[in-house]
């Protein structure tokens, strides 16, 4: 057993282990140092502090080389990057473009690449059901923000390999449902389905989940307009 020697009582809330095993506390971040030729024993364990700005209890995550964290405020999202040319590390603060799209994150995850998609990305879900979302490569000097919203409330993210899972709650015909929706990204629809037909129709079937609301409707890259879900279908105005 090891304390972190502090002047204040702080609560650790998360740890990851990245390139050394970062401490996540209420009142600041640590980390403990290790090397190939000085392995840890009880006689040399320490925890130096990296910053006084505390984590809040959304998980870390390990992204792009570095460690991304959310300060206790809510409104800040900050990255913990070991400098190449020292054992120290460097505290960037990744929204101080984007504050305006982040609102008390209550969850986080990383997607590191699909088959399809090279690119990597960090999802934060907000208090107010929002999603703020991520891009970076850091060695090409790119990122950026931008935020989801959705006809509903994203409660939770959850990313498993290649695949990301979104539990969104939705009001469908007056009553809440909470959906477990697989990101497709050949479907630009959210809560979206695909359907064929051997002949042509106008009718639609299978749409219980959308019950009474006014959907959109795409034919590959074409967008057939909007209609209403009524006994599970449609009609559109073509076939």
């Amino acid at each position: 057993q090891e304390a972190l020697t502090e002047r204040q009582v702080n609560k650790i809330v998360s740890a990851i282990s990245s390139s050394d095993l970062h401490i996540f506390t209420d009142r600041g971040e640590f980390y403990l140092p290790t090397a190939v030729d000085s392995p840890i024993t009880p006689t040399n364990v320490s925890f130096p502090k990296i910053s006084p700005y505390g984590s809040g209890a959304v998980r870390p995550v390990d992204f792009d080389g570095g460690v991304v964290f959310i300060q206790t405020t809510g409104k800040t999202v900050r990255e913990l990057v070991l400098n190449s040319t020292s054992t120290k590390y460097d505290l960037f603060t990744i929204n101080l473009l984007a504050s305006h799209i982040l609102n008390a994150p209550v969850d986080m995850d990383v997607l590191y690449g699909q088959t399809d998609v090279s690119a990597q990305y960090a999802y934060l879900v907000n208090d107010d059901g929002t999603m703020a979302v991520y891009h970076s490569i850091r060695n090409q000097n790119i990122a950026g923000w931008t935020p989801w919203d959705t006809d509903g409330d994203v409660k939770a993210v959850c990313v498993l390999d290649t695949d990301v899972f979104i539990a969104v709650e939705r009001i469908i015909n007056s009553v809440t449902f909470v959906y477990l929706e697989l990101m497709n990204n050949n479907l630009a629809l959210d809560a979206g389905i695909s359907l064929t037909s051997a002949s042509d129709t106008k009718v639609w079937t299978g749409l219980t989940h959308l019950e009474g609301k006014n959907v959109s409707v795409n034919s590959g890259n074409l967008h057939l307009g909007k209609f209403t879900v009524t006994s599970g279908q449609l009609t559109t105005n073509d076939n």
